[in-house]
Order: C-alpha cells, then sequence, then structure tokens
C-alpha cells in the first residue's frame, strides 16, 4: 500500500539518488560522479511545501484572503497598468527637461541628472520617489536645486498626488472591497448550503413514500418553527406562504382532476430561485418575456381550437339541415310541444316566435 503514495515513491527516488551519488559512485568513478548534474532534482522536494495549502481549510480567514486576492487580480492588473501609464508619461516630461546628455553617470552623481537623467533613472525615481515615497526629500531638494523650481517641482508634487495618493489608496480600496465581497458570498454560500440541506430534509420527511410535495402538504408546514427559521434565513416569511402556493401550485395545470405534485428537490430549487431577499436580474426577465410569450401562443391556439370546433359543428348541422331539405321532405322547425317531450325534467321551454328555445 505504501508504494501506491506517490509523495512516497517520490521520496525514496531522490533519497536513492543521494546514497547513489554520495556512497557508490565516488568509489566506482574516481574521476568524479557522472550524475552530479542530477544533485538539482534534490531542490524538487520543495514541492512538498505544496502541502501547507491544505492548512487554509483550518484557518478560513487565510483562504478568505486568498480567495480575495485572487478575485481582485484583474482589477489590481488594470490599476497598475493605469499607472504605469502615468508613470511613462511623467517619465517623458522628466526625462527632456533634464536630461543628462553624452554625460557619464559619474559625472551628474551629484545633480539632477542622477535622477532624471535617462527614461530608465526617470522611472525608476518616479516608482521609488514618486510612488512609494522613499526619501522624496532628497528627491524635490535636487529638483529645486536645478533651478526649476517653479516648473517642474509642481509638476513632480502633482505626480505625487496622482500616483500615491489616488493611485495606490485606489488600489487599497479596491481589495478592501474585493475581499468584503467574498466574506459576503463565503457566508451566504455557508448558510445557503445549511439551509438547502436542513429544507430539503424536512420537504424529504413530508413527501414521504408519495411522488412529490402537493399545496396542502407545502401549507401544512407553515405553523413549523423549524421551518420557519430556515425559510426566514432566505427572507421567507409566512406571508409568502400563499403567493409561493399560488406560483408553485395553483398556476400549474391540473390532471384528470389529481393535485399538482412536485418532488422536493425541484421544490426547493423554486424556493431559492424566489426568495424575496435576491435581487431581480436581467436574465430572469427576459425569462419571463420568454414564458408570456408561450402562454401567448399556447391561448392564440387555444381559441383557434375552439373557433375550428365551433365553425365545424356549425358547418356540419348546415349540412345536414340542407341534406333533409334537398331530399324533398319538408322541414319543419320545431314546436314547444315536440321539444318539451324531449327536454330534460325541470327544463323551462319558451315560445319565440314560433321557434322552440
Amino acid at each position: 500500500l505504501i508504494f501506491r503514495d506517490s509523495w512516497f515513491v517520490f521520496d525514496s527516488f531522490l533519497v536513492f539518488m543521494m546514497d547513489l551519488e554520495t556512497f557508490i559512485l565516488p568509489f566506482a568513478t574516481p574521476g568524479g560522479s557522472p550524475v552530479s548534474s542530477l544533485s538539482i532534482l534534490r531542490l524538487l522536494r520543495l514541492l512538498r511545501i505544496s502541502r501547507m495549502a491544505k492548512l487554509m481549510k483550518a484557518f478560513p480567514e487565510l483562504m478568505l484572503i486568498v480567495k480575495g486576492l485572487v478575485a481582485a487580480a484583474r482589477a489590481v492588473a488594470w490599476t497598475l497598468v493605469l499607472l504605469l501609464m502615468i508613470m511613462f508619461v511623467f517619465s517623458i516630461l522628466f526625462t527632456s527637461v533634464f536630461h543628462q546628455g553624452w554625460a557619464t553617470d559619474e559625472e551628474v552623481e551629484d545633480d539632477i541628472g542622477f535622477y532624471f537623467g535617462s527614461m530608465s533613472k526617470s522611472m525608476f525615481t518616479l516608482v521609488i520617489y514618486g510612488t512609494l515615497l522613499d526619501e522624496v526629500t532628497d528627491c524635490a531638494t535636487a529638483i529645486r536645486g536645478s533651478g526649476k523650481i517653479i516648473t517642474m517641482l509642481p509638476v513632480f508634487l502633482v505626480f505625487i498626488v496622482l500616483a500615491s495618493f489616488m493611485m495606490l489608496n485606489m488600489l487599497l480600496g479596491i481589495l478592501v472591497e474585493v475581499v468584503a465581497n467574498t466574506a459576503e458570498g463565503e457566508k451566504l454560500a455557508a448558510k445557503n448550503i445549511h439551509v438547502r440541506q436542513a429544507i430539503l430534509d424536512t420537504l424529504t420527511t413530508l413527501q414521504g413514500d408519495a411522488e412529490g410535495i402537493s399545496r396542502s402538504m407545502w401549507m401544512s408546514i407553515k405553523g413549523r418553527d423549524d421551518v420557519r427559521v430556515n425559510l426566514a434565513e432566505l427572507g421567507i416569511l409566512n406571508k409568502h406562504h400563499d403567493e409561493l402556493a399560488i406560483i408553485g401550485f395553483d398556476s400549474k395545470e391540473v390532471v384528470d382532476g389529481k393535485e399538482y405534485l412536485v418532488t422536493a428537490e425541484d421544490f426547493l430549487n423554486f424556493l431559492f430561485h424566489l426568495q424575496p431577499t435576491e435581487a431581480l436580474r436581467l436574465c430572469e426577465l427576459q425569462e419571463t418575456e420568454k414564458v408570456f410569450v408561450e402562454v401567448r401562443k399556447d391561448v392564440q391556439k387555444r381559441i383557434f381550437a375552439l373557433e375550428s370546433l365551433v365553425a365545424r359543428l356549425t358547418g356540419k348541422e348546415a349540412a345536414e339541415v340542407q341534406g333533409k331539405s334537398g331530399s324533398g321532405k319538408e322541414f319543419r322547425k320545431p314546436s314547444l310541444e315536440s321539444c318539451s317531450e324531449k327536454a330534460p325534467p325541470g327544463t323551462k321551454m319558451v315560445d319565440c316566435g314560433g321557434n322552440a328555445s
């Protein structure tokens, strides 16, 4: 069984290579070990550090921070791109003013060219001194000593405001917001899992051996305290029971006079989909529109079928009348007495101008 463990096999291979290189090959090959270049494989044992990822399950807060960083990676990347663009524009401006020309780095070591003598120096200076604010006073003093205090020092201060105060604080705000949203989502997911399992157990017990849950079953659990507490977590209160019964059961088509039934799992998905605290989404509006269109088409088909049936029955009666008239027999309108004989008991007959109604 131990050889089925991949980590055990990997460690055994590394130990074997180390023993082979240390104790056997030096005596077999005095000129040096031919596998000495493979000693770097021992560094692969550092991969076992990845097992520490399992410890995150014991510390939910640490896992939450990691998930927040992963979720905020895209927003952070675009923020850094914007910061890089701002930095590049200001680097061009400072380099064009304080370019060191053909002078060497040693010649401008005590001059403003030490900070902004080239594009690479300007970018480095703006990152360290302008964005991270490390010894920013030295850079500001060098700008003052260059004689362009009126023009370039305000530009440097504007960059500090944009890069350090605005962009970095915005980056911090993005991280805080994403981590907070991630924490809220994790708590909601954990709560939904607990509530879902509790409600599913209740509905399954309520269903019993039946094929599904009926309207009467759903209304019967209205007063149960355990169900009320779990449904309250979803924002479903007692006043919502009747509304959910209308939507979930009364609006369904009844077959053979039997009460509409739905499985516990499907009804649970229905409750989670229509919980009052859930925000309305655009896709749900589109689904509702599709349902209305399908219902409208179904109603139009039924109306057309009824109209066709009435027309067919009316045409059939007219054909029978026409056939009787064409056979030479006299067609007589039904009299009140003849209709009274064929009418069910208790039927009131009215004579409307010779026609029995």
